[in-house]
């Protein structure tokens, strides 16, 4: 008579056993579900660039391609624009970046170019940096950047001041140390940045270091009256690292928040589901060592064909620092491209390499108006 009892038991536990086994299976689903939901959702805020065509791109026929397993190159522009409908062309690029991320390290190093880089555009007469977006929009900003400096980018990222404010907002803020001459343009560029975005944040009322909201860490981005470019891409370099800092340490609600917010304001050629994965393993990537470029340079050369732009002393020169600094690439040894747009720089204003550095960081103090504008 056990033998009954013993099978009952045993069916027992074993529809007790399935049940669980499909209530494990249902939870699996619904994460999918929702997982899917998710990056559903974060993708309808993300509009590639339909119009960014890699095929187009300038590249020199000398240059390895960087983007390998080991590199990751992206250029990064940043415009005064609106809204998402004006980071096309016909504006000039606010900020020029290049950022190399080491794929196996997860380091992430950013090179400024100096907006007022006296360089060859494609199609077109030397001009400063910052031309090649308005004339061409990204693809010609970014042919720029491979045809004078020796690179293989194939990516872009352009925001406008919004983003960078959303940003910074959603983390609370970022802490910099402000000097006495920085209060006053921060306060003056504040009027002409709150009038592009919206954004609202009272005025600074002493120097020293303090939290800076995202509308004053922007206005204190667009400084150059004190230090021309040269401290104003050290100034966007140095909010750059703290927003890595920040976010580094920020929950998943944060990370959210900020990928809600930016990715409305972004226009890249970047895949989706690539934007996604570098979203999601920001708190892997470390920030390295950030540089200015040209390394060596002036703005006040024997033959000057444009006004207040910044001449490179040696294309040639510099370009091999460069690769040295974004790859680890020692002794790097141009193409013909970049010697004979170097060679054409030196013919055009007599600044040759050995005439290193000429400018002083604080050849401008004058004292902002109501409203400053660059």
């Amino acid at each position: 008579m056990e033998a009954p009892i013993k099978g009952k038991k045993k069916s027992k536990k074993a529809r007790r056993k399935r049940r669980i086994i499909i209530f494990i299976i249902e939870i699996i689903i619904l994460l999918l579900i929702l997982a899917g939901w998710f990056i559903a959702n974060k993708l309808s805020k993300y509009q590639k660039d339909p119009d960014f065509d890699k095929g187009g791109l300038v590249r020199n026929k000398e240059v390895d391609k960087k983007d390998t397993e080991d590199f990751k190159t992206i250029a990064l522009f940043g415009l005064d624009s609106r809204d998402i409908e004006s980071l096309g062309k016909g504006n000039n690029s606010d900020t020029i970046i290049i950022a190399s991320i080491n794929n196996k390290t997860k380091e992430v190093k950013l090179a400024s170019v100096y907006r007022d880089t006296y360089l060859q555009i494609p199609d077109d007469k030397y001009n400063k940096a910052n031309y090649a977006y308005c004339i061409g929009g990204s693809e010609k900003a970014v042919s720029m950047l491979n045809m004078n400096l020796d690179l293989a980018i194939e990516d872009y990222v352009t925001i406008n001041f919004k983003a960078l404010i959303d940003v910074i907002d959603a983390l609370g803020g970022v802490e910099i140390d402000v000097t006495d001459g920085e209060v006053k343009w921060i306060n003056a560029y504040m009027v002409e940045t709150s009038e592009i975005t919206g954004a609202q944040s009272p005025n600074l009322t002493q120097s020293g270091l303090q939290n800076l909201t995202g509308l004053q860490a922007t206005a204190y981005c667009r400084i150059r009256k004190i230090g021309n470019d040269y401290q104003r891409t050290e100034r966007q370099r140095l909010v750059l690292s703290k927003i890595a800092e920040k976010v580094k340490k920020s929950d998943p609600v944060t990370l959210n928040k900020i990928a809600d917010s930016v990715l409305e304001e972004v226009r890249s050629s970047i895949e989706p589901a690539e934007i996604l994965k570098l979203v999601a393993g920001a708190m892997s990537y470390n920030l390295g060592e950030t540089t200015g470029f040209p390394f060596t340079k002036t703005t006040n050369p024997p033959y000057e064909p444009l006004g207040d732009a910044v001449y490179p002393c040696g294309l040639e020169y510099n370009v091999s620092k460069l690769h040295e600094f974004l790859y680890g690439e020692k002794n790097y040894q141009p193409s013909t491209t970049v010697k004979e747009i170097s060679d054409q720089i030196i013919e055009k204003t007599g600044a040759k390499t050995e005439e290193i550095d000429t400018t002083t960081k604080d050849s401008n103090t004058s004292e902002p108006t109501t409203g400053a504008s660059e």
